[in-house]
Formats: structure tokens, C-alpha cells, sequence
């Protein structure tokens, strides 16, 4: 049971730590690029890691946001945090 946990500890440090590469890689590709990038796969990765108990719905916006700032330089918008679309069963998706 203690391995357990530890182990579960550790694939959530991993996840989150890839989380925030791949967000920070995408957003700063998307603010060089002409047209939106394709977001599927970020997209998938985010739900995966949400189904699997990895990270919250929270926790997922919040790893967003910093990226965010990081990448532009200032805070989304009230427009741009309506973006996330997180229905009652992560049915939906993010629309980032």
C-alpha cells in the first residue's frame, strides 16, 4: 500500500512535469505561428492524464494559465479562461 502511493506520487510529479513542457513548447509555437496549431494531441494528453486520476479539472487550468503567462508575457482574459470547455464528465474537452 505504501508503494502504492508513492508510486501514484510519482506518475503525478512526471505527468505534471511533462504537462508543463508540453503546454509551454505549444504555446510558444502557437504565439510564432500565423494560424492556430492543431491542439488534438495536447488535448488527449490532458484528458488522459485527468481519467487516470493524474491531475484535476483545476489543477489542468491552472498548469494552463501559468503556461500561458509565461509564453505571453501577461494573464489571460476573461474571454480567453472561457475557452476551457470542462463539462461534468470531462465529456467535452478543452477547447484551448
Amino acid at each position: 500500500m505504501i508503494h502504492e502511493k508513492a508510486d501514484l506520487l510519482s506518475c503525478k510529479k512526471a505527468y505534471s512535469v511533462s504537462l508543463k513542457h508540453k503546454l509551454q513548447k505549444h504555446l510558444q509555437l502557437q504565439s510564432a505561428a500565423a494560424n492556430p496549431l492543431d491542439r488534438r494531441w495536447l488535448n488527449g494528453f490532458m484528458a488522459a492524464g485527468f481519467h487516470s486520476g493524474l491531475i484535476t479539472l483545476s489543477e489542468l487550468k491552472l498548469e494552463y494559465m501559468k503556461a500561458h503567462r509565461n509564453s505571453y508575457g501577461e494573464r489571460m482574459t476573461e474571454a480567453q479562461e472561457q475557452q476551457f470547455v470542462v463539462g461534468e464528465t470531462f465529456g467535452s474537452y478543452f477547447r484551448l
